[in-house]
């Protein structure tokens, strides 16, 4: 059954737990890839740990009601997803901008922020714009859209501890695309109105009171 908005129902979807774990394989590897490899520091166990979360929520997560067919959609919603890869094979050294206490305090509320976020949203996970189980709890009662809000101070915390030209184009240039990314969503989800209602509640996408 396909509604005109260009969407497809689950019953279409008996394979989606399939492409979910076909989904995460790169990632698994890139969890191993940090344990065996990569030099302990704080930021990166915070990586760590939201990527674990993230692995387990995809492939436990629920069949959509529905998804967007929208290929578009689906290459915006990858490119960011999967340029986080770009930081981490190819983050440089850097210089430290301020006193390890203030990068591991940023690293810090990012995990707070990732693992809260991670496990309110649950089995509610996706990469293209689907829509599941609407989570209105936790940091979602605040922000929209709080796992690209710990991204973002995940790669801030990088910046100050490793800082690099390298690192910043790098990491800026996810933030933004995690940013369209999550326009276009909202763009799909607020056909529900269920999501109308929420945004209207929830004004705020990534800060409280800010943006």
């Amino acid at each position: 059954m396909t509604p005109p908005d260009g969407t497809t129902f689950r019953d279409i979807f008996p394979l989606d737990r399939i492409v979910a774990i076909i989904a995460v394989v790169p990632w698994a590897y890139l969890f191993y890839w940090r344990f065996r490899y990569v030099e302990f520091a704080f930021p990166v166990l915070v990586a760590q740990i939201n990527t674990f979360l993230f692995i387990a929520g995809m492939v436990t997560r629920r069949p959509p009601r529905r998804t967007t067919t929208d290929l578009r959609f689906w290459l915006l919603a990858f490119v960011p997803t999967y340029g986080t890869f770009g930081p981490a094979f190819f983050a440089q050294p850097g210089v430290p901008l301020v006193s390890l206490w203030i990068s591991n305090a940023v690293a810090g509320a990012a995990l707070l922020l990732g693992v809260t976020s991670r496990l309110t949203l649950g089995r509610n996970i996706s990469i293209v714009p689907a829509q599941r189980n609407l989570v209105t709890t936790g940091p979602y009662a605040y922000i929209r859209h709080p796992i690209y809000t710990t991204v973002f101070l995940t790669y801030l915390s990088l910046n100050l501890q490793m800082f690099s030209v390298v690192n910043l184009l790098m990491t800026s240039t996810l933030i933004v695309l995690f940013m369209v990314k999550s326009l276009i969503e909202e763009a799909f989800l607020k056909k529900d109105t269920d999501y109308v209602t929420y945004m209207q509640k929830v004004r705020y996408r990534w800060v409280p009171f800010v943006a």
